[in-house]
């Protein structure tokens, strides 16, 4: 009997810990529906947001959605031609697999893309990957 009440509270104790544990990895990486960086090698800057309902601007699981992004130099400005958003990719390392969907690339201007068909179809860490010209940009994030 007594091995057994001390086995319940190591199974309680184990329990704690990783439901502690689960909450603190939750809240350390937040979930992003925009971002910007330098595109390597190049005068580029990548920004990417997610276009959505207002004030509703995460992923949904159980929703086709559209990312707009932005090709501009480094000083902001719009680029005139030259550099192209080439591909679109999003993958969960974890789980070794992609999307179930095949995004297509519309050119909104020379400097604005839209990519519609995304569809982060599960929660946990995603990579999106923009492909500019012959250079690759890469952005975490995490559908909850």
């Amino acid at each position: 009997m007594k091995n057994l009440q001390i086995l319940f509270v190591c199974l309680l104790v184990c329990a704690s810990s990783l439901i502690a544990g689960a909450a603190q990895a939750s809240t350390s990486m937040a979930e992003s529906t925009s971002g910007s960086t330098p595109v390597p090698g190049t005068s580029v800057t990548l920004s990417w947001s997610l276009e959505g309902d207002a004030g509703k601007s995460a992923f949904n699981p159980d929703k086709v959605q559209k990312i707009i992004v932005q090709l501009r130099d480094n000083s902001g400005k719009p680029l005139a031609a030259g550099v192209e958003l080439t591909g679109f990719d999003a993958r969960m390392p974890e789980h070794n697999h992609g999307m179930v969907t095949k995004p297509v690339i519309k050119k909104i201007s020379a400097s604005e893309y839209a990519v519609d068909g995304v569809k982060l179809h599960m929660s946990g860490k995603w990579v999106l990957e923009f492909k500019v010209s012959d250079k690759s940009v890469k952005f975490p994030v995490e559908i909850k």
